[in-house]
Order: C-alpha cells, then sequence, then structure tokens
C-alpha cells in the first residue's frame, strides 16, 4: 500500500521538522502545555550533577522567555542519578517535575522540583532549594519495579506514581498522611504485593493500574483501582470497587494509563508477551466508573503486533476530537526494527487509520525511538525522541513534528 503524507515529519516544524540541542544528549520525559501549546523538555544524563529543563514554542523554536535563554538547570542532592518520570502543572502554571534518586543500588526516595511559569526555580518550594525529597519505605524491596509512571493533580493534593508507590502531597511539598494514613499507597493486590502500572486521573478520580507479582510468568489479566481521596479502594468503581481485564493465557504487564479529557474516558497500553522478542501491546478504553467502553473494539482489549517485530507500548495521545472522529496515537518500542521509530494511529473505534502511514502505521528511517508523543491544537503529533540527526548524526535529545 502507498505510503500517506500523514505520520512522515514536517519540515516546517524547527529545522527539518527536527528541535534538538546538542549539549544535552539524555531524553527524559516531556509535557505539553495545551493552553500556549509549547512543550517542556527534560534532560538528565548520568554524568550530570543536575536537571536541565527546557521550553520549545509551537514552532519549535527554543522558547528563550523561559528560565535563562530557554533553558533552566537545577542541581539536585548528592546522589548516583537521579531517573525523571513525570512533569505535571498546576492551575497557576508552576511546573512539577517527579524523579526517584537512586542514592545506593536498589536504593530510591522520591523527589519533586518546583518551577515557577518562567522556568525560574521556585526556591518557595524547598526552602533554600527548588525541590523536596521524601523519606517513604521502599515499596517492593525484593521486586524489580516493571513499570510506575504518571501523575496528575486534583485540588490541590499532587499524586505520582514512584517505584511501586502511589504518593500523595500538597502543592506546597508536603506529604498528605490523609492519603492511606501515610502520604503514600502500595500497590497490592489480594493482600500480596503487586506491580504498579501507568496511573492517571481526571478532575476528581485518581485510576491505578496493578499487576499480581510473576512467579514464573506474569498474569494473564490486569486490575484498575479508583483510589478516594483518603487512599482506600472505592468499591462504587467497577465490580466491587475492580475492573477486571484479561486476554486469556496471554501475559499482560500494564505500562502506559492515560485520561482522554476531550471523551472522558481512559485508555491503558499493556506489554504482552513480556520479555519475549514477539513483545505486543493490548489497548483497552474504560469509563470514569470503570466500565469497558464497547464503542471501542466491541469492549474488548486490541491486540496491537507487527509480524516478526517488537512493539511494546511507550505512550498514548489524544486528537481531543468527538470519538467518532477521534485520533488516538500510540508509540512503540520497535527495537528489534530497522525503524524503530514506530508510531501508530488507531480511530475512536480502536481501528487503525489507513490515511497514517502505511496501514495505520509510521515507520521513519534512522536509528533512535519515539517515546512519548503529544497532539497539536492541529492534530499534528509532537513525538520526543531520542534519534540520529541527518544533520549531524548526533543521538540524544529530539522533538520531532509529524504531519497529520
Amino acid at each position: 500500500m502507498e505510503q500517506s503524507q500523514a505520520g512522515q515529519i514536517d519540515p516546517a516544524y524547527a529545522k527539518n521538522g527536527y528541535f534538538s540541542d546538542l549539549k544535552f544528549n539524555h531524553l527524559g520525559p516531556a509535557y505539553f502545555l495545551e493552553q500556549s501549546q509549547k512543550m517542556i523538555l527534560t534532560s538528565a544524563h548520568r554524568t550530570d550533577k543536575g536537571i536541565n529543563i527546557l521550553r520549545v514554542d509551537s514552532s519549535g523554536a527554543l522558547d528563550t522567555s523561559f528560565g535563562t535563554q530557554g533553558v533552566t538547570s537545577i542541581l539536585y542532592p548528592t546522589a548516583p542519578r537521579i531517573f525523571l518520570t513525570a512533569i505535571v502543572t498546576d492551575r497557576e502554571g508552576r511546573i512539577f517535575i517527579i524523579g526517584d534518586l537512586n542514592l545506593a543500588p536498589d536504593q530510591y526516595q522520591p523527589i519533586v522540583f518546583r518551577l515557577l511559569p518562567d522556568g525560574q526555580p521556585d526556591l518557595d518550594f524547598g526552602g533554600e532549594v527548588p525541590y523536596r525529597t521524601y523519606d517513604v519505605p521502599e515499596a517492593q524491596p525484593d521486586i524489580r519495579p516493571y513499570s510506575s509512571v504518571g501523575s496528575g493533580i486534583i485540588g490541590d493534593v499532587l499524586y505520582f506514581a514512584s517505584r511501586g508507590r502511589v504518593v500523595a502531597v500538597n502543592l506546597a511539598g508536603e506529604l498528605q498522611p490523609a492519603f492511606n494514613g501515610t502520604g503514600y499507597w502500595v500497590a497490592t493486590y489480594k493482600n500480596a504485593a503487586a506491580i504498579l502500572g501507568g496511573i492517571a486521573v481526571n478532575a476528581d478520580s485518581l485510576i491505578v493500574s496493578v499487576s499480581p507479582t510473576p512467579t514464573t510468568d506474569f498474569a494473564d489479566f490486569v486490575v484498575i483501582y479508583h483510589l478516594t481521596a483518603s487512599g482506600e479502594v472505592d468499591r462504587d468503581f467497577g465490580e466491587r470497587g475492580e475492573l477486571f481485564i484479561t486476554i486469556p493465557d496471554l501475559p499482560m504487564l500494564p505500562k502506559v494509563l492515560k485520561h482522554d479529557a476531550y471523551n472522558d474516558r481512559f485508555v491503558l497500553a499493556c506489554a504482552t508477551q513480556i520479555n519475549t522478542l514477539s513483545e505486543s501491546t493490548a489497548l483497552v478504553r474504560f469509563t470514569p466508573d470503570g466500565r469497558l467502553d464497547n464503542t471501542f473494539n466491541k469492549g474488548q482489549p486490541l491486540r496491537v503486533e507487527r509480524p516478526d517485530e517488537s512493539v511494546t507500548p511507550l505512550d498514548i495521545a489524544f486528537s481531543h476530537q468527538p470519538s467518532a472522529d477521534e485520533k488516538i496515537y500510540l508509540c512503540v518500542n520497535g527495537l528489534e526494527s530497522a525503524s524503530p521509530f514506530m508510531t501508530a494511529r488507531l480511530d475512536g473505534s480502536g481501528k487503525f487509520d489507513p490515511l497514517y502511514g502505511t496501514d495505520g502505521w509510521s515507520a521513519l528511517s534512522g536509528p533512535g525511538m519515539a517515546s512519548s508523543v503529544a497532539c497539536q491544537r492541529n492534530g499534528q503529533p509532537l513525538c520526543t525522541a531520542s534519534l540520529e540527526s541527518p544533520a549531524n548524526g548526533r543521538q540524544g535529545l529530539f522533538l520531532v513534528r509529524l504531519y497529520a
């Protein structure tokens, strides 16, 4: 089938379709600012002693009104390394950057940075420094944290995932003991330690995905919970507090959970056939009250596969249109492919969009991997990537705009 222009790089964006800054060759989480249509990028290389935050305007140019000529750099507490995991903004436009300090082998501590809307470090947050750390126990000291990503604000409380825990702090950065009596919730299933997958919030709901701890292999199901402000499971959600998602006999691991604000639906992306060369993706959409959405793949998990290629889910984005016209973008890990920069586009019913790339897939040439995706107001997807630039051959932090 002939390849569509949709899914190809838009050369009108930045420089030949790419934004990059060669001073920063590590890509952390990104965050799209809906109102201004600008993108926040982060970088925290293993050899650095600080984090770097950049803001890029809607045309792909570095926004020099942010920080110092477009960049803010913040030193963090003494630790071998930091892993940034999420970014969120509050109603005032303040920017919260979330991560885990790697204090020692298998020892991590949550950390939150706060910036003012103009990118300046907010020293009111941590006293003399613009960050706070949280001395909370390791959730699963003997379990590899396969997944724990996501964050969001409900009212004046910031919730974020951190290595098997959901942590709750107020916008001043103080741990909220009203949440589960401790300020954090540890993933469990049937009173046993479990793997925390993606979390997501809407205006008043904190939704978490959980998978039982594997013994010989991962379970063939995932459980979704709605946690209340007190950190309890909402028994009115789903069936007696649970939304049970399964593909019989197929191991599943929840990876990415996103809220589609326009249609008020949640979409979960799971990895399947984990730790094999045939890893694939399963997508499911559900309502805020815990019911499978019958308009998406008839209410069943959708298998996303490619012959002889690994397609593990990395991120999801929405085009912010009514369900019948909605486009769902998916970034996948295609490292077994000759073109690992891989994105897919589906319609609101779960069918691949034949007008995007080839049969709904865009696999761009060159090494690198699309790791996150967001949609501009005109529907064009923006992908952050570790991508090799055609101009300089340097791998690192890139932002790419594709045709819609």
